[in-house]
């Protein structure tokens, strides 16, 4: 994936440790190892004995709607012009979304989409995207404007 690709792509959990989400994703890339799929995952994590085993004790990293908030805009700094997607399913993803040039929703997540309501964000189809943004472009970039993937296969095709 990331060798055909021509941006970065990070991973960025508050409730998934990186044995979780390593697991999680080699079985959708045939046990592809995480690090050859993506640039960073960042999250919290389980610590560690000297063997291999969890002690049972969580790392924190990644701190709530703010922590991501903030990862994300260090992520932003250090890229290179290019624009930023940040893909998101939960209410703790909504300020990077809005920080990123294009945020995604992806998932029905009803909580998001009723604070998404009450801060008037608009939510529209990512099959609109590049209609809307060119529209956008004329108008007002203060709209706060939110897309929405129905699977990650439309989010490959655009």
């Amino acid at each position: 994936l990331r060798k055909e690709r021509k941006f970065e792509t990070h991973v960025l959990s508050i409730n998934f440790s990186q044995v979780v989400l390593e697991s999680v994703i080699g079985t959708f890339f045939e046990g592809e190892r995480t690090d050859k799929l993506f640039d960073s995952i960042q999250c919290n994590d389980l610590e560690l004995d000297e063997s291999g085993l969890t002690t049972g004790k969580l790392v924190n990293r990644v701190i709530g709607a703010r922590g991501k908030e903030r990862i994300f805009e260090n992520l932003q700094s250090c890229n290179k012009g290019g624009m930023t997607v940040f893909v998101g399913d939960s209410v703790s993803d909504l300020l990077a979304m809005l920080k990123a040039d294009v945020g995604v929703i992806i998932g029905k997540n009803c909580t998001l989409r009723d604070v998404a309501k009450i801060y008037r964000i608009e939510i529209i189809p990512l099959n609109t995207f590049y209609e809307t943004e060119r529209k956008r472009n004329r108008l007002s970039e203060e709209e706060l404007i939110l897309y929405e993937a129905e699977s990650w296969k439309e989010l490959d095709e655009l």
